[in-house]
C-alpha cells in the first residue's frame, strides 16, 4: 500500500515537474504568436461554420423532400440544393422585412437546427457513406486523389485569407457587406449589380452576419466540392467504377475552375444546380423520377435565381425535353398513358411537362423579379430597359460593350475558348484545361451500338453541349462581356458527362494495336499535374499560407496581392471622410465602405460628361454635380483610364480633355504611387 502511494505521489511530483519545465521554458522561447493562434483558429472557425450549414441545409433539403416528394429518394446534392436554395429566400424575406444582425442570424442557425437537427444526422451519416466511396485502388487513381486533395487544400488556403478577387469586390462579397453595414436588405443605388439575382450573395449575407468575410470565401469553396460531388451523381452507377475521378478531374484540371473554388465568386453555384438539374433529367430515364419536371424546374429556377445568364440551362433542357420526348419512347408512354391519349394526339402531354417546367422555373424566380419591381418598377433591372439609375445612356454603354474576336471565334468557340481563353486577360477570361475538348467528341465513338437509355443521355448532353455554343458564340457577338466562359457554368456538367463517356469509350477499344486507355491516363495525369503546379505557384505568390499562419499581416497580404489599391482603400477607410469619396475607373469598393462610391460599369465619367447623351458638360458643371449629390472627394484610378484608353472607343478624345480639365481644377490631397490620385473637391 505505501508502494503505492509512493509511486503515485512520484508520478505526480515528475507531472508538475514536466509542466513547470515546459511553462519556464515556453514562457520565454514561445513557439508561436497570439497572432497565429488567433488567425488560424478564426479560418478554422469559418470553416467549422460553414461546414455546419452545409449540413443543416442537406437535412432541410431531406425534410422538405420527405414533406413533398415522400415516394422519392433523391441523391445526397439534391436534399443540398433544396435546403440551401429554399433557406436563401426565407433569409432574403428575413432580411427585408426585419434586420440582417449577428443574433437574428443566430437565430436563425439554431431555428434551423431544431427544426431539422434529425435529419442532418441523417444526411451527414449519409454524407460520410459517400465520401467513404471515394477510395482510390489502382495506382493512377491514386495519384488522381492525392493531386486532387492537394488542389482542395491550396483552395482552402486562399478563401480563408482575406478576399482579394476582382468579383468578389465589386459586388459577390460588396453587396453582403453593404447590407450589413445598412443593417438590412435594401435597394443599392449605387451598384447596378443589386439588380441581379442574388441566392449567393443570400447565402454569403447569412454566414458573413455570423463569422466574417472570408467565411463567404469557405462557404464558397464547400459549394464548389458539392459541385464537384453532384456532377459525379450525375451517373447512376458512379460508385461502382474509376469514371467519378474523372467527373472531378475534368473540370479542375483547369487553373479557372480549380482556383475560382477559393474566389467567393457564384459560379461554381451555378455549376452546383445545373449538375442539379441533370440529375433530375436523367433520373427520369434511368429511375423512373415520379415528379422530373417539376424537380428540374426547381434547380433551373435556382440557376436563374444565382444568375441571368444561367438561365442559358433552363433553354437548353427545355429543348432537351423536346428531343427525349421524341426519342425515348418509354417516357413518352408514360406520360400518355397518364393522359389516356394516342402517340399522335399526345403532343399535349409534352406541352403540359414544358409548361410545368416553365411554371416552376417562374414560381422560384419570382422574388427576384419582384424586388427590382418594387425597387424600380422594372423586373428585369439593370437589363433590357432604363430604370431607376440606369439611364437610356448608362444601359446602352453598359449593354454595348465592344466586341472580342471575330465571327470565326463564335464558330470555332469550342476551340477558341479552350485555346485563347487566359484567366484575368480580355475575352474569355478563363483557363479551361483541355479535357473538355479532348474527351467529350469521343462520347460518340460507337454510339449506334450504345444501349437505349445509354444513347438518349449522350444525345440530350450534346444537344445541351450544342445550345451552349449557339448561346455563348450569339451573345459574344452582341456584347464584349457575354464572351467571358464563367457566364456559362451551369451548362459545363453536360460536358462532363460526355467527356466521362467519352473515357468509357476509350477504355472500351481494346489494347491492340495501342493501348489507348494507358496512353489517355498518363495524358490526364500530366495535365493535371500541370494545372497542380500552378495552383501551388499562386498560392504561395499570393502568400496565403504566410497570411494564415502569422507570418505577414492582413494589410501586407492585401498590399502583395492587390498592390496600391489596398493602400489607397486603406487611406480612405482611415480617414472616415464626413463625405464620401467618388471613385472613377474603379469598380471595386469593398474595403472602403461605406466611405466611398465605385464605379461599377466604367461609366462613371462617361455619363457624367455627357448632357442629354449628345452635348459634352463642362468642367465646371460637372463638378457642381459630384458636390450636389454630397461627395468629398474624388479618387482617379489612372491604370484604370489607361486601360480604358487602349481597349474601350467609346470615351472620345474630348471627353480625356474634360477629365484632365476637371481634375487640374481640383487639390490632389495624396498621389499613390502615380496608380490612384485622391483630390478633395472644392469646400
Amino acid at each position: 500500500m505505501n508502494n503505492r502511494k509512493s509511486r503515485v505521489i512520484i508520478g505526480l511530483l515528475i507531472l508538475i515537474w514536466t509542466v513547470l519545465i515546459l511553462i519556464g521554458y515556453y514562457r520565454s522561447h514561445k513557439p508561436f504568436t497570439f497572432d497565429q493562434v488567433f488567425i488560424l483558429s478564426k479560418a478554422i472557425f469559418q470553416t467549422a461554420i460553414a461546414g455546419i450549414m452545409i449540413v443543416l441545409w442537406g437535412g432541410l433539403g431531406k425534410k422538405l423532400y420527405q414533406l413533398f416528394f415522400s415516394t422519392y429518394h433523391p441523391t445526397l446534392t439534391r436534399q443540398l440544393g433544396l435546403g440551401l436554395g429554399v433557406f436563401s429566400i426565407i433569409f432574403l424575406i428575413c432580411s427585408a422585412c426585419l434586420a440582417i444582425h449577428f443574433w437574428i442570424s443566430v437565430g436563425l442557425l439554431l431555428g434551423l437546427c431544431l427544426l431539422v437537427f434529425q435529419d442532418s444526422l441523417l444526411w451527414a451519416r449519409q454524407l460520410i457513406a459517400v465520401v467513404a466511396k471515394f477510395h482510390p485502388i489502382t495506382h493512377w487513381e491514386k495519384s488522381i486523389f492525392w493531386l486532387i486533395l492537394l488542389n482542395v487544400l491550396l483552395a482552402w488556403l486562399t478563401a480563408a485569407s482575406p478576399p482579394i478577387k476582382y468579383d468578389a469586390l465589386l459586388y459577390h462579397l460588396e453587396l453582403p457587406k453593404w447590407y450589413q453595414i445598412v443593417g438590412k436588405f435594401s435597394f443599392n443605388p449605387l451598384n447596378e449589380r443589386w439588380g441581379m439575382p442574388q441566392i449567393g450573395e443570400m447565402l454569403y449575407t447569412f454566414i458573413m452576419s455570423i463569422a466574417g468575410d472570408s467565411a463567404a470565401t469557405i462557404l464558397a469553396w464547400f459549394l464548389g466540392l458539392f459541385a464537384l460531388l453532384a456532377t459525379i451523381e450525375i451517373f447512376p452507377n458512379w460508385q461502382e467504377n474509376r469514371w467519378k475521378w474523372l467527373g472531378i478531374v475534368t473540370p479542375l484540371a483547369g487553373i479557372s475552375f480549380v482556383d475560382s473554388l477559393s474566389w467567393g465568386y457564384i459560379d461554381w453555384l451555378t455549376y452546383f444546380w445545373g449538375a442539379l438539374a441533370l440529375q433530375a433529367l436523367i433520373s427520369n430515364i434511368t429511375e423512373g423520377n415520379p415528379h422530373p419536371m417539376v424537380e428540374v424546374g426547381i434547380f433551373c429556377g435556382f440557376a436563374l435565381g444565382t444568375k441571368y445568364t444561367a438561365g442559358a440551362l433552363s433553354l437548353a433542357i427545355a429543348i432537351g425535353l423536346i428531343w427525349l420526348w421524341f426519342t425515348w419512347s418509354p417516357w413518352r408512354a408514360k406520360e400518355l398513358s397518364k393522359q389516356n391519349k394516342q402517340y399522335l394526339g399526345g403532343v399535349i402531354p409534352l406541352i403540359g411537362a414544358e409548361l410545368t417546367f416553365g411554371l416552376v422555373i417562374l414560381a422560384i424566380t419570382l422574388p427576384w423579379w419582384i424586388k427590382n419591381i418594387l425597387a424600380v418598377g422594372q423586373p428585369f433591372y439593370p437589363l433590357l430597359f432604363p430604370a431607376g439609375p440606369m439611364t437610356p445612356l448608362r444601359l446602352r454603354f453598359y449593354s454595348l460593350q465592344p466586341v472580342w474576336g471575330n465571327g470565326w471565334t463564335s464558330v470555332l468557340l469550342p476551340w477558341m475558348a479552350t485555346m485563347l481563353g487566359v484567366e484575368g486577360k480580355v475575352g474569355f477570361s478563363s483557363s479551361i484545361g483541355p479535357l473538355w475538348l479532348l474527351l467529350s467528341p469521343m462520347a460518340w465513338l460507337g454510339c449506334r451500338s450504345q444501349t437505349g437509355e445509354r444513347k438518349v443521355i449522350i444525345q440530350i448532353m450534346s444537344i445541351i453541349g450544342v445550345i451552349l455554343w449557339l448561346i455563348w458564340g450569339i451573345g459574344a457577338r452582341l456584347s464584349g462581356i457575354m464572351i467571358q466562359t464563367r457566364f456559362y457554368w451551369s451548362l459545363f456538367p453536360a460536358l462532363v458527362v460526355l467527356a466521362v463517356i467519352g473515357y468509357e469509350n476509350i477504355s472500351n477499344l481494346g489494347q491492340k494495336p495501342l493501348k489507348l486507355i494507358f496512353i489517355t491516363d498518363g495524358i490526364i495525369l500530366l495535365i493535371f499535374t500541370f494545372t497542380t503546379i500552378q495552383m501551388v505557384t499562386l498560392t504561395l505568390s499570393r502568400k496565403s499560407p504566410q497570411y494564415l499562419f502569422g507570418i505577414i499581416s492582413k494589410e501586407e497580404y492585401l498590399q502583395d496581392n492587390l498592390g496600391w489599391y489596398a493602400i489607397a482603400m486603406d487611406k480612405i477607410y482611415k480617414l472616415k471622410p464626413s463625405k464620401p469619396v467618388l471613385l472613377l475607373f474603379e469598380p471595386r469598393d469593398y474595403y472602403c465602405l461605406p466611405y466611398c462610391d465605385s464605379d461599377e460599369i466604367l461609366d462613371e465619367w462617361y455619363y457624367r460628361s455627357y448632357r442629354a447623351g449628345a452635348e459634352l458638360v463642362n468642367a465646371e458643371s460637372i463638378l457642381k454635380e459630384i458636390e450636389k449629390q454630397g461627395y468629398g472627394y474624388v479618387l482617379v484610378f489612372m491604370d484604370g483610364i489607361h486601360y480604358v484608353q487602349q481597349d474601350d472607343k467609346r470615351y472620345t478624345v474630348d471627353q480625356w480633355r474634360l477629365l484632365d480639365q476637371m481634375l487640374t481644377s481640383l487639390k490632389l490631397v495624396e498621389n499613390f504611387g502615380q496608380s490612384y490620385l485622391l483630390y478633395k473637391l472644392p469646400e
